[in-house]
């Protein structure tokens, strides 16, 4: 599948699990970045959870820098540059580590973003689900984000710039390219964004 999950991760091993078990069970068959800014500790019990993925995810895993004290403290611009350097894949999700991330919607995503050129990103159906610490499902509950599919680019980057929505593509399937603009331009201009 080209398509690659990004999972940022600090110190939530029995979550991050959970989510690579979901992966492991719906059979995904892209890639798998962790972005690990875990401690010592929870980082070595990661390294050891990742060992039972190994045939079955195609997994591949980034300490964020280990020095004292900075480690996960600027996330994005460490998603970001990670990113920069290591997506290799046409389409990419970012997810929480506590998240579940469904394998069909990102052949649906994909097969979408292919018929429509000038969609950058596409949404889905949050399942949310509350568990014990057995992780049983003890209730759950879904929302359903409306996709806007307004005809004009600009309205759809309002719509999503709106602080109810801004984070929607989050966890929607995203062109690759449009990061790589980004890159361009930030080379261009010597813009940093972070």
């Amino acid at each position: 599948m080209d398509h690659t999950i990004i999972i940022p991760t600090k110190n939530r091993t029995s979550w991050l699990f959970f989510a690579l078990m979901c992966l492991e069970k719906f059979n995904y068959k892209g890639k798998v970045v962790i972005l690990d800014g875990s401690d010592e500790t929870d980082h070595k019990i990661n390294n050891q959870n990742f060992e039972k993925f190994k045939s079955s995810l195609n997994l591949k895993t980034h300490q964020e820098n280990d020095s004292k004290g900075s480690r996960n403290k600027r996330i994005n611009l460490s998603k970001y540059n990670f990113f920069k350097n290591n997506i290799e894949t046409n389409y990419f999700t970012v997810m929480n580590d506590d998240d579940c991330f469904f394998p069909n919607f990102a052949k649906y995503g994909i097969e979408f973003l292919e018929r429509n050129s000038d969609f950058s990103a596409i949404t889905g159906i949050e399942i949310n689900n509350i568990v014990d610490n057995q992780f049983k499902i003890t209730s759950s509950f879904n929302k359903v984000y409306p996709e806007f599919l307004s005809e004009d680019p600009l309205d759809r980057i309002l719509y999503y710039a709106t602080k109810q929505n801004q984070t929607l593509p989050f966890f929607g399937v995203c062109r690759t390219n449009m990061m790589n603009e980004l890159f361009q331009f930030e080379k261009e201009y010597n813009f940093k964004p972070f």
